[in-house]
């Protein structure tokens, strides 16, 4: 089973990668896309774990990506049960949704 849950957080983007690096012990890579404008992804091919932080705003237009209200969010995929409860219980990051695949 496949699990994918989304965080918000009200760090700044470089904080909240900083959080999650030393949470998680994963290396963040700074990426550019149009649709995300900078974020910050992490995906492992051998676990299949994905990570993805980015700006909740449209580069474009300043309207959110997301019907959130938190600035900064925290996209993950199949991460470990250790790390999921690392993220849950953190004072920083909150569950917005959890899905079952």
């Amino acid at each position: 089973m496949k699990i994918d849950e989304v965080y918000g957080t009200k760090l700044k983007i470089k904080e909240a990668k900083n959080k999650l690096e030393n949470l998680c012990s994963v290396k963040f890579e700074e990426r550019d896309s149009l649709y995300f404008g900078t974020y910050y992804s992490v995906s492992k091919d051998t676990t299949g774990e994905i990570y993805k932080l980015y700006n909740n705003i449209d580069p474009f237009d300043n309207k959110p990506l997301e019907n959130f209200d938190f600035p900064v969010i925290l996209f993950v995929s199949n991460i470990s049960t250790t790390k999921n409860q690392l993220i849950k219980n953190s004072e920083f990051f909150q569950l917005l949704s959890h899905k079952e695949l």
